[in-house]
């Protein structure tokens, strides 16, 4: 079992940074070279569920084959010998775009529109390479500390991605209960519908509805 104290790899955890319905994130560090890394660990109770492995192994894939400095990097994924998914990601300090609403209000005209730029550049690429994300959401836009600005964009959360001509299927947007996934608020009406033929279109909705809120 991953846990504070256990060793994943070449990384020590030492804390739990938080833990959603679907994993648990953990902070830890190679202890020689003192690199800080998270891990997230998807939750016991559906590492039996095919489904929920697939999601998690689909985000993991949809990540790294975007490859942009705009995307959450993920250095490794693998299965602890107790049997425990993971997959390691960089290390981001800072605050989601929700939390920054929260505390700031809303955000002035220059800083909304320099974040939502980022958000778009990195969709170009995802697009490009076949991934279409399904849940942007402000809680799934990171803001860090880089290149003298205090915005600069990590996009999270590819748990829903949808991959294009990936070779292997087109990830299924249903449940086994035919409830459709997602954040409605921030859904194009496709989505919502429940449609097959979801594309890159639903994600510039989402920016749009993001847009929206930060104003």
């Amino acid at each position: 079992m991953i846990s504070v104290g256990s060793t994943v790899g070449n990384y020590k955890v030492i804390s739990r940074l938080g833990a959603g319905a679907m994993a648990t994130v953990y902070l830890a560090e190679h202890p020689r070279i003192n690199k800080k890394v998270a891990i997230k660990v998807i939750s016991p109770e559906l590492a039996t569920s095919k489904e929920m492995v697939s999601r998690f192994f689909t985000e993991a894939r949809a990540a790294s084959q975007i490859n942009h400095e705009n995307v959450v990097d993920i250095l490794d994924f693998g299965q602890s010998p107790d049997g425990d998914n993971f997959m390691i990601m960089e290390y981001l300090d800072g605050q989601t775009v929700s939390s920054r609403i929260r505390g700031a209000g809303r955000l002035d005209a220059g800083a909304a529109l320099h974040i939502t730029g980022q958000i778009v550049d990195a969709l170009m690429a995802a697009h490009a390479q076949g991934v279409v994300h399904r849940d942007l959401k402000p809680d799934n836009i990171f803001l860090i500390r880089k290149l003298n600005t205090s915005d600069y964009v990590k996009i999270l959360d590819f748990g829903l991605a949808k991959l294009l001509g990936s070779g292997s299927g087109e990830q299924n947007h249903r449940t086994s209960s035919g409830s459709v996934l997602g954040t409605p608020h921030f859904m194009a009406p496709e989505q919502c519908e429940g449609k097959a033929n979801v594309d890159g279109r639903a994600d510039l909705y989402s920016v749009g509805c993001i847009l929206y809120q930060k104003r």
